[in-house]
Parts: structure tokens; C-alpha cells; sequence
């Protein structure tokens, strides 16, 4: 199934207030301890593909996400697997993935382009963990439901858990409904708790910390050219939804890594470049799918990432690029 959800960071003098705001809405609290396999060579990190074993609800359930086709869209496959042992009680050496159990056909493709599943089964290894507390509710927004996720706890390396990166986090699901709703429940808590968008995965945290990186890497730049577009194509809309969906896979990474403390200059040339080119296709078609880009114009690039405005603005791209 795909999954639709955007994640957010919680600015810290909001932390409290969020989470009893959620407590309001009636949210529960549970553990969530997760253990994250890969190769040697971390060829599925490599290929986009995130692998996972979690322990929820009072079973293990087998976890396998790959890229989706939007900057909120993800395929995601679960499995439960016939284990008894608690967290407490079981043997990491004997937690292994079992790929043969995956029936998606497209993941299936996407293993295989990799080497042959049985091969790639017998060189998985665990990688990192998280263990997290999560609360969580499901609110009704429009005409969908939506479960809110408030992540709180660490990602970690090795036996010992020697590295460490915190994580405090929460994340909008679209359950049933429509993605509209989901950036609409989005906004109103963006607007009441200052979140900041984050494209950064639990999966993608490990990978740093085995990287010994702090921040990712910023992606490289490649301008959309209005000169490709006909406006009298048939499917032009798509054409412009696949354009601003591509800016914003290299545009949010960085605003992601700037929002954290990330000064480096090329994750500030991204965001001026992917603003500068999202100005060139409204302009060219006389329009603009949202009302916030004028007044996030002349911000300062540092205040610019972290103003409300700007969140908004994401979200309304987001929401231009998901629409049917």
C-alpha cells in the first residue's frame, strides 16, 4: 500500500503543549523498539529502500519502504512474523528479516534489480536501532481520517548503543481520505505549535549516524526549463505537478538540514535556486498555486526556512503536487 504522511520537527518551547494537546484529543502512549537491517555495502539504503523489524502492539511486524512517486507518498509493505519473545526477552542474533515473505510485486522488481532476494536475504545485518514512545490519536479532518504520531527517543548504533542522534518528532498519516485533508489537519498545527517540515526518516538518521554525519547531503541542482512546456498539452497539469514535486525532492532536503542548524552554502544556493525556478513556472503560467510565495520574497534566507509562512508555502505545494 502507499502511504501518505508528512513529518514534522516540534520547536522545543512547544513540545509540552503539543503533547497534551494530543493527550486532549485522547491519544495513547506505547513503545515502539525497531531494528533496521541493510547489507555490509548498505545497498538498500542506496536504492531508496528502508527495511525494518518492530516490535508493536505485541508483535513483530516486518516493515519494507521504497520511494513513492511524491514528496509524501511512500510504498510501504508490512508482514507479522511468528516471534513470541518481547524486546526484553529476544535474541538479536536469531531477529532476521525473511524477504521471501514480500509479495508486492514492484518491491519485488526493485530487490531483484539489487541481486537475487535469496542472496540478499543471507547478507542482511542489523544496523541501527530506534526506541521511541510514541503518541497517538486519529483525528477526522474534512472527509478523512488521520492518525497523528509523536515520536520521542533515540536512534542508535551498535551493541551498546555508542552513537546516538535524539529524536523528537511527529508525523500526519493519511489512514482514508483525501490528501487535501491531510495538509489542511497539517497547516492548523503548523500554525498553532511552529512545526517544521522535515523529510529526514527514522531510516535516514541511522544512515547519518553510521556516516558520522550530522546533517544530509545536499542534493544537486537541475533547473526545470519553462522552454519544455507546451501550453496547449493535453496533460500539461501533470507535467507541472512532476515539475514542482521534482524541485521540491531537492528544495526540502535542504530547508530540512537549515532548519537544524545546517549552514552549509550548498543547501542554501538549493533554496534560492528552487524558489527562483518555482517563480519562473508560475510566471509562465500566469498562476500560482499558492498565496504565501509573495510574502516569503524579501525574508532573509536563516528566518526565511523557519517563518510559519514559509511552512505554509511548502504545504501548499505539496498539496498542488498530490492533487487527482
Amino acid at each position: 500500500m502507499h502511504e501518505i504522511e508528512l513529518k514534522f520537527l516540534i520547536h522545543t518551547h512547544q513540545q509540552t503543549a503539543l503533547a497534551q494537546q494530543l493527550q486532549n484529543f485522547g491519544a495513547k502512549s506505547q513503545p515502539l523498539s525497531a531494528y533496521y537491517f541493510d547489507t555490509s555495502e548498505r545497498l538498500l539504503a542506496k536504492n531508496g529502500i528502508a527495511l525494518r523489524i518492530r516490535f508493536e502492539q505485541n508483535q513483530w511486524v516486518q516493515t519494507v519502504k521504497t520511494q513513492g512517486d511524491g514528496i509524501a507518498k511512500r510504498l510501504e509493505i508490512n508482514k507479522i512474523l511468528p516471534i513470541s519473545a518481547t524486546p526484553a526477552q529476544i535474541n538479536l542474533a536469531t531477529l532476521l528479516p525473511d524477504l521471501t515473505l514480500i509479495e508486492h510485486e514492484a518491491i519485488i522488481a526493485q530487490l531483484e534489480q539489487i541481486m537475487p532476494i535469496s542472496e540478499l536475504n543471507q547478507k542482511l545485518s542489523i544496523q541501527y536501532f530506534t526506541d521511541i514512545e510514541r503518541l497517538s490519536c486519529v483525528l477526522v479532518q474534512g472527509e478523512s481520517q488521520i492518525e497523528l504520531a509523536y515520536d520521542v527517543g533515540v536512534v542508535g548504533t551498535g551493541e551498546l548503543a555508542t552513537q546516538q542522534f535524539a529524536i523528537h518528532e511527529i508525523e500526519f498519516e493519511l489512514l482514508d481520505g483525501l490528501p487535501s485533508d491531510l495538509v489542511g489537519l497539517a497547516k492548523r498545527f503548523c500554525q498553532a505549535y511552529q512545526l517544521y517540515f522535515s523529510t529526514i526518516t527514522k531510516a535516514e538518521r541511522g544512515s547519518l549516524l553510521l556516516k558520522q554525519q550530522t546533517f544530509p547531503t545536499a542534493k544537486t541542482f537541475v533547473a526545470i526549463k519553462t522552454a519544455d512546456f507546451d501550453k496547449n498539452d493535453k496533460i500539461i497539469f501533470i507535467k507541472i505537478q512532476q515539475s514542482i514535486n521534482f524541485i521540491l525532492q531537492i528544495l526540502l532536503p535542504s530547508v530540512t538540514a537549515i532548519c537544524l542548524g545546517d549552514n552549509a552554502k550548498q543547501h542554501q544556493d538549493n533554496v534560492r535556486l528552487c524558489l527562483e525556478n518555482l517563480q519562473d513556472i508560475f510566471h509562465y503560467f500566469s498562476q500560482n498555486p499558492t498565496n504565501h510565495l509573495q510574502s516569503i520574497h524579501s525574508i532573509c534566507l536563516q528566518d526565511l526556512v523557519e517563518s510559519q509562512a514559509f511552512q505554509l508555502f511548502i504545504l501548499d505545494l505539496i498539496d498542488f503536487a498530490h492533487l487527482d
